[in-house]
């Protein structure tokens, strides 16, 4: 019961909820190295994460600060 982007893609829905490193690549379909490279120009902006996770709040400026893949919608609850 998904929508369809085209064809071939499946959107795929998310929550803005607390996420480490290796989640957020999974989301964006990179590996944690590129991730963190993304996320490196706005580090300043982003701050640190809270021990591995990085709270709600910095998860939504990642999704403004770097593009979602366009198949990723967010929803505030599954």
């Amino acid at each position: 019961m998904s929508e369809q982007v085209d064809e071939n893609t499946q959107v795929r829905k998310i929550c803005v909820s607390r996420y480490n490193l290796k989640q957020l690549a999974a989301i964006y379909k990179v590996s944690k190295y590129l991730m963190r490279k993304a996320m490196k120009p706005f580090k300043s902006q982003i701050g640190e994460p809270d021990g591995y996770d990085y709270v709600p709040k910095q998860v939504r400026l990642v999704f403004r600060l770097i593009p979602l893949p366009s198949n990723v919608r967010i929803v505030s609850r599954f």
